[in-house]
């Protein structure tokens, strides 16, 4: 079952989402975009339930909200969830480590504020919904990262 934790399910609210018996991610839903917490539980989600798996959650649950689908393919979802997981992870390391180039390790800061939270919005709303469209499109680079990492 599906714990609203903020407002009713008509507006903007924060919602753990039951990926499956074990897990759940935090997803912020508003119109026309869905915000996932870049978190322990979407880690661990993924490695027990792949990123198409969470999209389509995502996507269901969206539309018994809204009444309409969120249009965004389920591949352009799960390319971006993965793409924001693994440089978040990425940086954490950097910064976690003695590398000492001050220039590196505050762009790895700077990315991992901004993988915090994967906004996914249609591209009405969504300035980079394109390009994870365009890597979702790429059948063989979406299934490499979709279904390999």
């Amino acid at each position: 079952m599906c714990i609203d934790k903020n407002q009713s399910l008509k507006g903007e609210g924060s919602m753990l989402i039951p990926i499956d018996i074990y897990n759940n991610i935090n997803v912020t839903y508003s119109d026309k975009i869905a915000k996932i917490s870049n978190d322990e539980e979407l880690l661990s989600s993924l490695k027990n339930c792949g990123a198409i798996s969470i999209a389509k959650k995502i996507k269901s649950y969206y539309e018994n909200i809204y009444n309409r689908k969120l249009n965004i393919e389920e591949n352009s979802i799960a390319v971006e969830i993965i793409g924001h997981v693994f440089f978040d992870r990425v940086c954490k390391t950097i910064l976690n480590s003695s590398i000492s180039f001050k220039l590196i390790k505050n762009i790895c800061k700077l990315i991992v504020v901004k993988t915090e939270t994967i906004n996914c919005g249609e591209s009405v709303v969504d300035n980079n919904r394109w390009f994870w469209d365009g890597v979702a499109g790429v059948d063989f680079l979406a299934n490499a990262i979709i279904y390999r990492i």
